[in-house]
């Protein structure tokens, strides 16, 4: 027995399963850091002084992030795109790619890390402080996960390219969807701590 709409779009909803499952699932991401958000603009409204992200952050190394995370996302669709083209490996080295801008991502954070816990600060220092390491640490999580899915498709993943290639073009797809995803829940921290 076969699980229907796998690769087939449903007559309802007009995708596949796991496009669906992909939209429900950033639904719940995108209430979820939502809440985050408005705790953050709750708190900052609230505080009687709030520090200006822009003159203690190291905004440069924020902007590598920024331009980092945006080339993950458009890496990945890239991979699904020359999926979409041709059944050629050349998709490959756009996932590579993508892990790659990934894992540039989480060392620009740790070097943002590294750069205030030099200074001292930590998420007890103040409330700027806590929100900013609950945002950028949740997020890079997220980064770390989508990694890792990455990788399962590039290595192990990829045998399900030969004996199902439609159902592997449908998961790369969900993966781009995440990546992009996750650019622009980074472009609103870069927005509410480095330049606001």
């Amino acid at each position: 027995m076969t699980t229907p709409y796998t690769t087939e779009l449903r007559p309802d909803t007009g995708l596949y399963n796991a496009k669906l499952g992909i939209w429900l699932f950033l639904a719940a991401e995108a209430m979820f850091f939502g809440a985050l958000f408005s705790c953050y603009v709750f708190l900052r409204t609230a505080s009687d002084s709030w520090p200006n992200g822009a003159e203690i952050l190291p905004v440069g190394v924020a902007i590598v992030t920024t331009v980092v995370m945006l080339l993950a996302g458009v890496c990945s669709a890239r991979a699904w795109s020359d999926l979409q083209r041709s059944d050629r490996g050349h998709h490959a080295r756009w996932m590579w790619a993508t892990i790659a801008a990934g894992f540039a991502a989480i060392i620009c954070i740790a070097i943002e890390y590294g750069a205030e816990a030099a200074e001292g600060m930590s998420a007890a220092t103040n409330t700027f402080y806590a929100c900013w390491y609950l945002l950028t640490g949740v997020h890079r999580i997220h980064v770390v996960v989508a990694i890792g899915y990455t990788l399962y498709l590039g290595l192990p993943g990829s045998t399900l390219r030969a004996t199902d290639p439609q159902r592997y073009r449908n998961r790369v797809e969900c993966l781009g969807l995440f990546w992009q995803f996750l650019g622009l829940m980074w472009l609103c921290i870069f927005a509410c701590f480095y330049v606001a």
